[in-house]
């Protein structure tokens, strides 16, 4: 089976107390170690909102196995072991697809609204107008709402699994830049 889909992790570490900066350090030595990962594409570490707020660990892995790999290596058991020495820890992963929309919050840079509706609307353009062009003739003696069912599971469907996390990547440079 071919994989498309990229896979998040997001780790909350609550410092036990007196325990922030060996918290802090070891936070920072997994965030080195995540790039050492087969198919981790990205890793971020995200500071407490507050004194007491948790500091984030943020992995994105290319496909669900490279998780599962990581999760599986012998280093990735000794590292959660070090860090609840220190932290109380939260795994929230494997997250995917629609899952990272309702993930624990995680303070980052999210691009301006107007630039997700103009690559949603890249991707969700050319797939109803494939979807009406090809199902269309096909549907045709279906009753309306019927036809905008299938149409829109399809169009939902291809575009949380296969066609935003692509457009997304490709046009991550755009969407970053200020």
């Amino acid at each position: 089976m071919n994989e498309v889909n990229s896979v998040a992790r997001i780790l909350h570490c609550h410092a036990k107390p007196g325990c922030a900066p060996q918290c802090q350090a070891l936070l920072q030595q997994l965030l080195g170690a995540s790039s050492q990962l087969p198919g981790c594409v990205f890793a971020g570490l995200v500071p407490p909102a507050s004194p007491q707020g948790p500091h984030q660990l943020v992995q994105r892995f290319a496909t669900a196995s490279d998780l599962a790999r990581a999760r599986a290596a012998p280093e990735w058991a000794q590292w959660h072991a070090r860090l609840e020495q220190v932290a109380a820890v939260l795994d929230c992963g494997p997250l995917e697809g629609l899952q990272t929309w309702s993930a624990p919050p995680v303070p980052v840079m999210v691009p301006p609204k107007w630039k997700l509706t103009v690559v949603s609307w890249l991707g969700i353009f050319p797939l109803v107008s494939l979807s009406l062009g090809v199902l269309g003739p096909l549907l045709q003696s279906w009753p309306f709402l019927a036809r905008i069912f299938v149409v829109t599971v399809l169009v939902v469907s291809l575009m949380s699994y296969v066609v935003m996390p692509r457009l997304v990547a490709w046009m991550a440079w755009w969407l970053r830049r200020n």
